[in-house]
């Protein structure tokens, strides 16, 4: 079992790592109108790179995905 966990685990990371990377955070919406970005923007998560909407199914999902990467300690 643990050198399944050692083989994941960098996947699990790469996959937390490409979650996160879907996250609207100040760096990656400079360029929207302040109180939008503030309000709407900051904290959600888009579906992939190439589609900006904001859903709340995309942000559950992963939510989710994080939480479950927290959950399994493949962090540590």
């Amino acid at each position: 079992v643990l050198a399944e966990a050692d083989r994941y685990r960098p996947a699990a990371q790469d996959a937390a790592q490409f979650v996160c990377s879907l996250q609207y955070a100040e760096a990656n919406t400079r360029h929207f109108e302040n109180t939008f970005r503030v309000n709407v923007l900051i904290g959600g998560f888009h579906l992939s790179p190439s589609d900006g909407d904001l859903r709340a199914d995309a942000a559950g999902r992963c939510l989710s995905g994080l939480l479950r990467y927290l959950a399994s300690g493949a962090e540590r």
